[in-house]
């Protein structure tokens, strides 16, 4: 796993995309449910593809 600081446009969807994982990984990761998102300024862990 690495990393990741959330910029201002991003969103789980895209964050997923990319770094080519799948959204559900990015969530279950980071413990976002279904709908929720991430804020600017968070720092997430992203799990290796």
């Amino acid at each position: 796993m690495l990393y990741y600081t959330v910029q201002d446009d991003d969103t789980v969807y895209s964050i997923a995309r990319l770094f080519v994982i799948e959204e559900a990984d990015l969530r279950w990761a980071n413990h976002i449910p279904e709908g929720g998102e991430f804020t600017s300024g968070d720092t997430i862990w992203v799990p290796a593809p």
